[in-house]
């Protein structure tokens, strides 16, 4: 949602930035444990190799974009970006998880609603 509200020079400082994070998440030895307890069935480098598949579709998404995002509202944004990746199917709840997972067909859409959804927030809060 954020992305939507970004013009373009912003949403691309976030990608950047977001990239960072993934970085600065991968140090932590708690990495393990934070994706077991969300039910990832990934190692650690699966889940930053995932991750950085999941920036690298945003940002080719925005550069394919790029003359049109700024003039339009976040509505707009909004609303290309559910054409263009269609909301994934929902899976229930790990016992114990802290946040909720959804099915991984593989489609670049599903990863950056993955994406979104279940890790970006939780990784990048931090962001503001």
């Amino acid at each position: 949602m954020r992305l939507c509200t970004l013009e373009l020079k912003a949403a691309a400082a976030f990608v950047q930035q977001a990239h960072v994070r993934k970085h600065e998440a991968e140090l932590y030895p708690e990495l393990k444990f934070h994706l077991k307890k969300r039910g990832i069935k990934k190692t650690a480098d699966q889940w930053g190799d995932g991750i950085y598949s999941q920036l690298f579709d945003i940002r080719e998404f925005l550069e394919a974009h790029a003359g049109e995002w700024d003039s339009l509202s976040p509505n707009g944004r909004l609303v290309l970006l559910r054409e263009v990746f269609k909301a994934p199917v929902k899976e229930e709840l790990v016992p114990g998880a802290l946040g909720e997972t959804v099915a991984d067909t593989g489609s670049p859409g599903v990863r950056i609603l993955k994406m979104i959804r279940c890790q970006f927030v939780r990784l990048f809060s931090k962001l503001g």
